[in-house]
């Protein structure tokens, strides 16, 4: 049995919400069978899995829905707009709906408005906006932005999702945080990490950037775009407004079936947990996914992305169902191919590395180093460099998934603070040193306390001798001696030489390894932080059918909404997701409730 940690139980974990802004419940995720065995499963909201069948139309669920008797219909609701999920996305499409006047239902498996990250990518458009409070409007040329986010997904998310979302977020930003009026905006990133607490607090990150940091001239560039805010409290607020207008929540039940009238999709079968029955609910201008992703379906997993089913990255989710399953399930995957919704092709994992050793025991993401994913030498256990350390957090995981027992080890000196001020803001890294008095959190301040913190811990090794510190490895699955020496000793003329031969690392971020106390930690596999594949979607959230004409009378969002990202999660923006989520449920709802 599966029983690998869900994202959310991950995200509130000791030292973990402050890194991560996160809220959610704490559950495990583990599938009800095994996606090999051909055999069929049925979850609590009567729908039914399959991992048989064969040929290229063949998904891991049935072909049909399980028929519904009419005896087991225990209300029929009438309604404008209908919203299954409210995370940021379906939190916002709520609201829009509400605030054009629809009438507006909506469903949740779990008890209570959810949250599943605090970052946001946002581009500021003026002054009065809440990133003109840092200087940061117009601040780099969106086009550009938007053709390095589409060369991320190998060019096939769709660029008009990526363009009108870049041209329209800064203002539908504030439009989302204008549902807690008493938001607090922090003048700077350390002191916003104080404020995380705080209801409504909503803080930059990387700002003040590193002097003299210019993304454009980085093989991997991060663009200073994104925050950190108290998404949960926002989220609820958007449906309090909703709620204000006459939209009713159902919570403790799960949208289990679309149904048609003609060729439009006209309503939704939602299952009743306490009841076990449905109620019918017809929707008369559409009906809006925002389901989340599918990460803990691990039959879809093994169907769409199977390198991560294979590699058996930990999965990260929280939010559950009355019966104690996570509720990330996919639902909108075989819920818009019942009705004929085309699903996108190419699906992508989010799993960038934050540093440490990884695994069940959750270090990977507490940034047990305290170093994150710095750009410090890296060997394999056959002793061998193998990459650009210079990376960001998802191209580091792609190249350790190809390693020796898919796991590296870090390894820094007593001068590691020398280079900091060169590094580079991204997923994983931090840019500033202090004396250990200052707040931080993985991309902030790093101190030495928190390294010697992290010796005394067990999470990393430290040594007066290189070979006594290869040797300390052994409790890690051990290195081969021999060539890592010989690879340290290459590494340190390379640094000497100030140009690295082989990998092209940058010359301000190559650090020695002369000077002891030596240091080292293992890097393992990173948590997957969700499964992202959806319905075939366009920049108004429309779906389409088989032959790719709309589908009429369903709307996405959030990670139901396809065609965002394809391939890998691109990290160039942090929060991007969360980004993308929030302004696109704000156009669905306002579509459907329009009927665009």
């Amino acid at each position: 049995m599966d029983t690998r940690i869900d994202r959310r139980t991950f995200l509130t974990g000791a030292g973990v919400l402050a890194a991560t802004g996160a809220m959610g419940a704490v559950a495990g995720c583990s599938p009800k069978t095994d996606s090999g065995s051909g055999a069929s499963a049925t979850d609590s909201s009567g729908a039914q899995s399959s991992s048989g069948g064969s040929g290229k139309d063949a998904y891991p669920w049935e072909a049909t829905p399980p028929a519904i008797a009419e005896a087991d219909i225990e209300e029929e609701l009438d309604c404008d707009v209908l919203v299954a999920g409210v995370g940021i996305a379906g939190s916002c499409a709520v609201r829009a709906a509400a605030e054009e006047g629809a009438k507006v239902i909506y469903v949740e498996k779990g008890p209570a408005v959810t949250s599943s990250s605090g970052d946001m990518a946002v581009f500021g458009r003026n002054d009065d906006s809440v990133q003109g409070a840092w200087g940061r409007v117009n601040a780099y040329d969106w086009d550009l932005i938007v053709d390095h986010e589409m060369d991320e997904g190998s060019y096939f998310p769709k660029r008009a999702i990526w363009s009108k979302w870049a041209m329209n977020n800064g203002d539908v930003f504030q439009w989302y945080i204008s549902s807690y009026p008493d938001y607090q905006v922090a003048p700077d990133d350390v002191t916003g990490t104080t404020m995380m607490d705080t209801p409504g607090y909503i803080k930059p990150n990387f700002y003040p950037a590193p002097e003299g940091y210019d993304p454009l001239e980085e093989t991997h560039p991060c663009f200073l775009t994104s925050l950190r805010c108290d998404q949960l409290t926002f989220n609820q607020k958007c449906v309090e407004i909703a709620d204000s207008k006459g939209a009713q929540g159902l919570f403790k039940m799960a949208l289990a079936q679309l149904f048609k009238e003609g060729d439009r999709v006209a309503g939704g079968y939602v299952y009743n947990y306490e009841t076990k029955k449905y109620k019918k609910i017809n929707a008369s201008k559409g009906v809006i996914l925002a389901t989340g992703d599918y990460s803990s379906n691990k039959n879809m997993e093994a169907y769409f992305l199977p390198d991560v089913y294979k590699n058996g990255n930990m999965s990260m989710y929280g939010t559950v169902d009355p019966d104690g399953n996570a509720a990330n399930q996919g639902d909108h995957l075989k819920m818009g191919d019942w009705v004929g919704a085309r699903i996108q092709q190419h699906h992508a994992p989010m799993i960038h590395h934050m540093g440490g050793p990884g695994g069940s025991d959750m270090r990977g993401a507490t940034n047990a180093s305290g170093l994150g994913i710095a750009p410090y030498l890296r060997l394999n256990t056959a002793g061998y460099r193998f990459m650009n350390e210079d990376c960001p957090g998802q191209q580091t995981e792609n190249q350790i998934e190809m390693q020796p027992g898919q796991q590296c080890y870090m390894f820094w000196d007593a001068d590691w603070a020398k280079l900091v001020p060169n590094f580079p803001p991204m997923h994983g890294s931090f840019t500033q040193v202090t004396d250990g008095e200052t707040p931080g959190m993985p991309g902030s301040p790093v101190s030495q306390a928190e390294i010697d913190a992290a010796v005394e811990s067990g999470a990393v090794v430290k040594s007066d001798t290189i070979d006594d510190l290869l040797s300390q490895l052994d409790q890690w699955g051990g290195i081969d001696k021999d060539v890592a020496k010989q690879q340290i000793e290459r590494y340190q003329k390379l640094c000497e030489s100030g140009r690295d031969e082989d990998f092209n690392k940058d010359p301000r971020r190559l650090n020695t390894f002369a000077t002891a106390p030596f240091y080292a930690c293992k890097f393992g596999l990173a948590p997957n932080l969700c499964d992202m594949g959806g319905l075939e979607s366009d920049e108004n959230c429309h779906t389409f059918d088989k032959d790719r004409n709309i589908l009429k009378g369903l709307y996405v969002a959030g990670n139901a909404q396809g065609d965002r990202f394809t391939v890998q999660y691109p990290i160039a923006l942090e929060g991007a997701a969360s980004g993308l989520a929030m302004y696109y449920g704000y156009v669905a709802g306002q579509n459907a409730a329009k009927g665009v």
